[in-house]
């Protein structure tokens, strides 16, 4: 991969109007690296970094500095794996976007729902996604 010549092609796509994220954020697989090179609007945090949230207060931290680093950037950022109520009550405390898992729906093959209305392409999703921070966030319990 030409990092400089996918970054162009990123922001090309961007200017077009289409959301660009970055999936898995904090696997082995998403690094810093792509944060400062690519021209991404969403952050995904890796389910891993999700998963313990409301029961271990260091992967909360973790996290937390994944949701201030996004947003630091620019971009929205979304966890996946949210299955309990706790998980979200802690995503809502760390500021996070966006909430994706079993205890918002079931998988599903659904449209992206933007955090705000863009007049640019939609993205499809493999899950349903909520947002949850912000004047438009649902009460989800």
């Amino acid at each position: 991969m030409d990092p400089e010549h996918a970054a162009a092609q990123l922001r090309e796509l961007r200017s077009a109007g289409v959301a660009i994220a970055l999936d898995c954020y904090g696997s082995e697989h998403a690094t810093m690296t792509l944060l400062r090179s690519l021209p991404f609007s969403v952050l995904n945090a890796a389910s891993s970094l999700t998963a313990r949230i409301d029961v271990d207060p260091t992967d909360a931290v973790i996290l937390g500095g994944v949701v201030n680093m996004g947003h630091a950037l620019g971009m929205a950022v979304c966890a996946p794996g949210i299955e309990r109520p706790g998980q979200l009550e802690v995503l809502r405390e760390l500021g996070c976007d966006r909430a994706q898992g079993t205890l918002i729906t079931d998988s599903l093959n659904v449209s992206f729902t933007p955090l705000t209305p863009t007049d640019g392409p939609q993205t499809p999703l493999d899950t349903a996604s909520v947002c949850i921070a912000g004047e438009d966030a649902p009460n989800v319990s």
